[in-house]
């Protein structure tokens, strides 16, 4: 269904001539995966971050366009290779027209998101918010009225199905899809949302990768982990003020699951941290659990 954008990939004006593409790819062809390092010449400049050398801009405009793909790596490094020996040939087609994949792909972001204004549905495709709006009448989702939003599409079964069970709490990534959208997060939960890792250290607010906390359908609280010497360090942590009175204990609770799941026994918390309520909640529960927090 991402065949628009492979379409759209080929007409990149830095798209690369069929010369350096018949080179890269029968280097590939018969080498196997390879990792960028493997596929420079000794005539090309090694760029860094967003400065691309012809060969890595190459290779990656390649694979948005679907002649070549990365699906694992070695040693942190992406290993490229071609799309047939690891993607299912029915798949490998671009015969779908760019309206048909559009549409199918913005059904789907219904089916995800339940309930979405049109520039939700836009913005979790990455493309135009006129191109949805001119689009989202020939899907089968739903024209509704939400508060406070004005026109939005839903889900028809959104709208029908009952609500389910809210899991446990857990901590979301910094780019989670559920909170990428930062418009839809505030409205949604009255939460904000900022990654602020590129900020200079003295302008964060919550630090440099903060982890949301989610909670019974609520962002309640957030914190900023680190991993040092065998343990969870909470570098520093917050809650919402209206995250509720047992909020403190499931923050501090979900430090322990995190914990536990990325194979840490130790949790410490980096002095001035937290607030005397959430410091005094991740004592009591790394007491119980044999942990240590070290101020």
């Amino acid at each position: 269904m991402w065949a628009f954008r492979r379409r759209a990939s080929r007409r990149h004006p830095h798209y690369p001539d069929q010369r350096t593409r018949t080179a890269l790819i029968d280097r590939i062809t018969l080498d196997g995966p390879l990792p960028l390092r493997h596929l420079r010449t000794s005539a090309d400049t090694t760029g860094t971050g967003w400065n691309w050398n012809p060969v890595k801009t190459a290779v990656e405009l390649l694979v948005w366009s679907g002649e070549l793909t990365s699906t694992q790596r070695t040693h942190g490094q992406r290993l490229f290779d071609l799309p047939d020996r690891s993607i299912p040939s029915p798949y490998l087609t671009d015969q779908a027209s760019d309206d048909e994949c559009l549409t199918q792909l913005l059904t789907h972001a219904g089916a995800v998101l339940g309930v979405g204004t049109t520039k939700d549905l836009a913005d979790y495709l990455r493309i135009p918010t006129p191109l949805a709006a001119c689009l989202l009448p020939t899907t089968p989702l739903t024209t509704v009225q939400v508060e406070d939003w004005g026109p939005a599409w839903a889900d028809p079964c959104a709208l029908t199905r009952p609500a389910k069970p809210h899991p446990e709490p857990v901590f979301l990534n910094p780019f989670d899809n559920l909170i990428w959208h930062r418009p839809r997060v505030q409205r949604l939960f009255d939460f904000t949302h900022v990654f602020e890792a590129y900020k200079p250290a003295a302008r964060r607010t919550h630090g440099y990768y903060v982890c949301p906390l989610l909670a019974d359908g609520r962002l309640i609280g957030r914190a900023d982990f680190a991993r040092h010497n065998g343990a969870l360090t909470i570098q520093q942590a917050s809650l919402e003020p209206h995250a509720g009175p047992d909020a403190a204990a499931t923050l501090a609770r979900s430090c322990q699951s995190l914990a536990a799941v990325i194979g840490h026994d130790r949790i410490e918390l980096a002095e001035g941290a937290a607030d005397p309520t959430v410091t005094a909640a991740l004592r009591s529960v790394c007491l119980q659990t044999e942990r240590t927090v070290h101020p």
